[in-house]
């Protein structure tokens, strides 16, 4: 074999590495990214509990515990109840994610009572959205022809 055939593989053979690197990296960026979000997520679920008044030792040794609890199927299943009545005593007391569309641009006071009733505007998709209780803008929309959709899909078959 010549020395520039054995080159040519040498170098095709340096680039399926380097490729091959390069993929490793991204799933490696990928994975941190993932555990960093759920970490995130956990640390919220401690603030949303209360809990986050508790010094690590307190919080890990409550954990631990729950640890050795996890094993008991009907516990579980009472934690998933308790957590999920929780949740959705949350969300009814906030209201729920909706989408405000207009045919025409409200006027300068309908848009400023809509942004005190915690809805924003998202200029890429010309509409407003947040967390609130329909039945308090309800009206305002009405009145300027508005329409409101829910911005859950479960929620939206239900209507």
């Amino acid at each position: 074999m010549s020395t520039e055939k054995i080159e040519s593989k040498k170098i095709a053979l340096n680039q399926k590495i380097n490729k091959l690197k390069e993929q490793e990296a991204k799933l490696k960026e990928a994975e941190r990214k993932s555990r960093n979000k759920k970490i995130f997520e956990l640390g919220g679920l401690v603030e949303k509990a209360k809990l986050d008044h508790l010094n690590s030792n307190q919080l890990y040794g409550a954990l631990l515990q729950i640890k050795r609890q996890a094993d008991n199927p009907s516990m579980l299943k009472e934690w998933e109840h308790i957590g999920g009545a929780a949740f959705n005593k949350d969300s009814k007391e906030k209201g729920e994610a909706i989408i405000v569309t207009f045919a025409d641009k409200p006027s300068l006071e309908t848009r400023k009572q809509l942004r005190e009733f915690g809805l924003k505007w998202n200029s890429f998709r010309e509409e407003w959205q947040g967390i609130c209780h329909v039945e308090n803008i309800e009206s305002l929309v009405k009145e300027h022809n508005g329409t409101i959709d829910f911005a859950k899909k479960e929620r939206l078959a239900e209507c």
